[in-house]
């Protein structure tokens, strides 16, 4: 494309320059994706008349943001959450025709790989907590209703302080609040675990600084993450919530689905129990 005269520079012609850099993109969904991206972000900066403090003002939050990141702690995967965006692909994902599987829900920026295998039943409770024991029971299935065996029910959790294990290292051993479970012949499953709290995400970096600067409370309301995988089954990254919650119409990522709250009774044996049954779909 020949150079314009400055006089003749439009958003318009500017854009489709732009656009332009796209057409030999081999991959087509790639293409199609850096073409929507440039569009909707140039078409923004426009519409808002973004001026060049507010745009250094953005990529400064945006370097602050990463630059507060590691391996442990997801500044940017938070940052998604509070902007709705996790919770947006969760629904996109769900579009697809899955039958009667369990709903999806939030990863979250708190999630560990390898989190220690548990018997059934087993508390994931190995350090000082003070918090109402829960016992959670269900079976993993298919969307056909056939018990899946062997299913890997990841569970993780915070305590009552609000905080993840991983948040504090200095008082709590990574294990703590963690466990993975298997599902029995009959697809069942037992686990032992603290009863979930509201708790507050982290607000020492830039996206705690975004949601105060608009005036938004960042609480989660109270829940428990799972992560349930089989073979020949997709995985499920879930949450199960606590009618307790006083957050559950106003949670700060937007995660509570209606299908995945339950109200705890008291078991025989007057401990705390719920049921959370999972239904995989077919990969």
């Amino acid at each position: 494309m020949a150079i314009q005269p400055e006089s003749d520079y439009s958003f318009e012609s500017h854009l489709a320059e732009v656009l332009s850099r796209y057409v030999d993109t081999p991959n087509p969904r790639l293409k199609e994706i850096m073409e929507a991206l440039t569009q909707h972000l140039l078409t923004f900066a426009h519409e808002v008349k973004l001026t060049r403090d507010e745009w250094l003002a953005g990529l400064d939050f945006l370097t602050k943001t990463g630059q507060k990141s590691d391996e442990l702690r997801l500044e940017m995967m938070l940052l998604s959450d509070l902007l709705g965006l996790s919770a947006l692909i969760d629904i996109i994902e769900s579009a697809d025709d899955l039958g009667d599987a369990t709903d999806a829900t939030l990863l979250g920026p708190f999630y560990v790989e390898d989190a220690p295998e548990r018997s059934p039943g087993e508390s994931i409770v190995v350090a000082e907590d003070n918090s109402e024991r829960l016992r959670v029971r269900g079976r993993v299935t298919s969307t056909s209703g056939e018990p899946i065996e062997d299913a890997t029910i990841e569970v993780w959790q915070n305590g009552q302080d609000g905080l993840y294990p991983i948040q504090d290292l200095d008082r709590f051993p990574i294990e703590h609040l963690r466990g993975t479970y298997r599902s029995g012949q009959d697809g069942e499953y037992e686990m032992l675990c603290v009863r979930p709290v509201d708790y507050p995400v982290p607000m020492d970096g830039p996206p705690g600084d975004m949601l105060r600067a608009v005036d938004r409370e960042g609480m989660r309301a109270a829940h428990l993450h799972f992560l349930v995988k089989a073979q020949g089954h997709r995985p499920l990254v879930t949450e199960v919530f606590d009618t307790q919650s006083s957050r559950l119409n106003t949670d700060v990522v937007f995660g509570v689905r209606p299908s995945l709250i339950r109200t705890p009774e008291l078991g025989a044996d007057g401990l705390l129990e719920t049921t959370f049954d999972v239904v995989l779909a077919p990969s």
